[in-house]
């Protein structure tokens, strides 16, 4: 589901048979290949973090950001990763945007 609001924007995924997709991966690194893959989220280089968080770093071609990260004028990330294990399924958030208070909003406070 993609969820858009004055440029801003929340991907929420969820996958099945995590089990089969975490046997090589940790949680971290298989949701930071996924974004890495997902054409709709260029600019930064997702690496894992810890505790189903995935950073972001930028890269020598896009040192200052992605175009389209200055168009929308949201150059920051949130992004959490979880495992259901009694869906078997791993869910994935990404919100961008634009300052703190936009963290304050109802949908982004339950990540």
């Amino acid at each position: 589901m993609v969820f858009e609001w004055g440029l801003r924007r929340l991907f929420v995924w969820h996958f099945s048979l995590a089990d089969l997709m975490l046997k090589e991966k940790s949680l971290e690194a298989w949701c930071a290949d996924f974004l890495n893959a997902f054409r709709f989220v260029r600019g930064p280089v997702y690496v894992p973090g810890r505790d189903g968080e995935v950073l972001t770093r930028h890269t020598w071609r896009y040192p200052v950001g992605h175009i389209e990260e200055w168009l929308r004028w949201c150059r920051r990330y949130t992004i959490r990763c979880e495992r259901l294990p009694e869906k078997n399924q791993i869910r994935l958030v990404f919100f961008q945007y634009r300052n703190e208070r936009d963290l304050a909003q109802p949908v982004v406070e339950n990540m």
